[in-house]
């Protein structure tokens, strides 16, 4: 009984950090696009608000997608184990069943994102994503302050954009 107890407080304990890490992925990236489009609707001239085809969204948006699923999945799996009505530590055919139609979708999920958001991001410059563009003008000294332009016509939370971004380093498999 001790070698259940010990399985069922490791499964819980990978269940929550996957909700926790699902969770990190969703800020993250959601974060990233909201500050885009606050920054896109004060027409910061750094979001080149011209052309407005320039930015490929989707890459950011397939990430807050794809946490979602994990999110929910994890969820699904933790609470699985921690109400007690379940009991699947009990019944390893249950838990296993459980366990696998949580975390293969999600795992699937997650590599066709993480890839879909490096494809993207090889597009570059032909079409930037937001990692692409904050990493690429990060370093780029900001408009100065002393040409009384409006506090919003900046690029100077782009260091944080990019590192709070998926890199766009390319995966070795692409």
């Amino acid at each position: 009984m001790a070698v259940a107890n010990l399985l069922w407080i490791t499964l819980l304990a990978i269940s929550a950090l996957t909700v926790l890490l699902a969770g990190a992925t969703i800020g993250s990236a959601a974060y990233t696009l909201q500050q885009y489009k606050d920054q896109k609707a004060q027409n910061n001239p750094w979001w080149l608000p011209i052309w407005t085809d320039h930015f490929d969204l989707n890459g950011t948006k397939s990430l807050i997608a794809s946490g979602s699923v994990s999110l929910a999945l994890g969820l699904v799996y933790f609470l699985a184990l921690a109400i007690p009505r379940f009991q699947v530590a009990g019944r390893p055919k249950l838990s296993l069943a459980i366990a696998s139609a949580t975390a293969i979708p999600s795992v699937v999920v997650s590599v066709f994102a993480i890839a879909f958001v490096q494809v993207l991001n090889q597009k570059s410059p032909d079409v930037d994503t937001i990692e692409s563009w904050t990493c690429r003008w990060s370093q780029t000294p900001a408009i100065a302050k002393e040409l009384s332009v409006p506090a919003t016509f900046t690029n100077e939370g782009f260091g944080t954009l990019c590192t709070a971004s998926v890199r766009d380093e390319p995966l070795p498999f692409l």
